[in-house]
């Protein structure tokens, strides 16, 4: 099974990676950035995308401001790009925050965002869970996600 990590964050990118890599059925391509992911979701399908909220338009860098602008929403951007190419590949979302601001500076809660994404994407967005490194929680429910 090929499922696309779209993260940022090393040390989560890490945790995610190590969770799944054990497991040879799936092979596993990751993307740090908005732009990133798209290249990967149009060089080829994937079965399934993890993706996080929270995310830059480029990947860093060695030049200041190589990283792009980080977007509270990119995965909100991300799964509207999923949505209007009619890509049907389910996402879950893995997101360290439990509150983002929106386009408009109104600032939405994990559960008023899940909410959304369920009314805007249905059929591809599958649910979210919080991230943190102190419980495993997060764990569980990734791998109920990519397991049939």
């Amino acid at each position: 099974m090929r499922v696309l990590l779209v993260e940022d964050d090393e040390p989560k990118r890490r945790q995610i990676v190590d969770l799944f890599s054990s497991n040879e059925k799936i092979t596993l391509t990751c993307a740090a950035s908005l732009n990133e992911a798209v290249k990967h979701v149009d060089e080829q399908s994937f079965e399934k995308i993890i993706l996080d909220m929270s995310l830059p338009t480029l990947n860093s860098g060695n030049r200041a401001n190589a990283s792009g602008q980080q977007q509270d929403l990119g995965g909100r951007q991300f799964l509207t790009y999923l949505w209007e190419l009619s890509i049907n590949t389910e996402v879950f979302l893995v997101t360290q925050l439990n509150s983002f601001k929106s386009e408009n500076g109104k600032i939405i809660s994990l559960q008023q965002l899940d909410k959304m994404l369920q009314k805007e994407f249905p059929g591809i967005y599958k649910g979210h869970s919080y991230f943190h490194h102190s419980t495993d929680d997060w764990a569980e429910k990734l791998k109920n996600f990519i397991s049939p």
